[in-house]
């Protein structure tokens, strides 16, 4: 198995904050957003 055909591993972002996606494009790391979706809960 070459280690060229491996699969880097992927950032995961639970925020849509445009400046942390501009910083991982521009050091070239994949990645992908995923925003919560629920609402907060004020019990925690």
């Amino acid at each position: 198995m070459s280690l060229s055909t491996t699969v880097p591993p992927a950032l995961y972002l639970a925020s849509r904050s445009p400046r942390r996606r501009e910083l991982l494009t521009q050091v070239g790391a994949p990645f992908l957003v995923l925003p919560f979706r629920g609402l907060p809960r004020e019990d925690i």
